[in-house]
């Protein structure tokens, strides 16, 4: 018998039922946190979906958008490395995005998208 699968945008009521989908699917190492989807689902929420069968979240995709720069400290460099993360946020209608760098880490909004900039040893850690 076919089930139905409704798939929609992820919700903060969700995160006890995508932590459960979290640990059924990766290994500790490989886990998303807690604290990782509570930023996901506030930063930009449209970037994660689930998986419902019969009322029960099943499966969970996240979605991220980034650009990665070493060093974005030059203006001419951020404001390449933002144009592009920009330009492709509205083509896909995406409020937020990633920024991976050497060393910076902060939030800031730009045209009234969140960009997040995160030092490359904090985005990898989950993989240690």
């Amino acid at each position: 018998m076919r089930r139905k699968i409704e798939v929609r945008q992820a919700k903060v009521d969700d995160l006890e039922a995508l932590l459960l989908v979290e640990e059924k699917a990766w290994p500790e190492r490989l886990r998303a946190s807690r604290e990782m989807y509570e930023s996901r689902l506030h930063t930009f929420p449209e970037g994660t979906l689930v998986a419902e069968v019969e009322g029960k979240i099943e499966g969970v995709v996240v979605v991220q958008i980034l650009q990665v720069c070493w060093e974005i400290n030059r203006p001419e460099t951020k404001a390449r490395e933002i144009k592009t993360l920009l330009k492709a946020m509205e083509k896909l209608k995406l409020n937020g995005g990633f920024v991976i760098t050497h060393d910076l880490e902060k939030e800031e909004n730009v045209r009234g998208k969140k960009i997040r900039y995160v030092p490359l040893w904090k985005w990898l850690s989950p993989f240690e």
